[in-house]
């Protein structure tokens, strides 16, 4: 009856956690004169983060996303839209992998921490 019991428990309060956790998404924004900026909606359809970005992509599991200003340069942010990895010359390709953020160049990779720290 014991285990029965915690199963249950652990049943619930998984469905509690994946109930109240907030799915973001990347939301294009057209002004009148044709310009295009992306930001993110919540899951109910909410502005969670202005659109500013001229590009955006989905939050990875750890919580983070790229983003790129009009001039092609690339951040990496948080879900509240906090810079982690300031902008900067953009990479060839963004990788996360076990809490390690890696900028791909053509001659060098430069990796980070989820705080943004360069490591190495």
């Amino acid at each position: 009856m014991k285990k029965i019991l915690l199963s249950m428990l652990f049943a619930a309060m998984l469905l509690v956690s994946s109930a109240s956790a907030v799915e973001l998404f990347p939301a294009e924004s057209v002004s009148a004169d044709g310009q295009v900026s992306w930001g993110y909606k919540n899951d109910e359809g909410e502005q969670a983060i202005p659109c500013q970005y001229a590009s955006a992509s989905a939050f990875q599991e750890d919580g983070l996303a790229s983003v790129t200003d009009s001039s092609g340069r690339m951040a990496v942010i948080d879900e509240q839209g906090n810079e982690v990895i300031p902008f900067r010359d953009a990479p060839a390709s963004v990788e996360y992998s076990g809490g390690v953020i890696a900028f791909r160049y053509d001659d060098q990779t430069m990796y980070f921490d989820r705080k943004g720290a360069l490591l190495g």
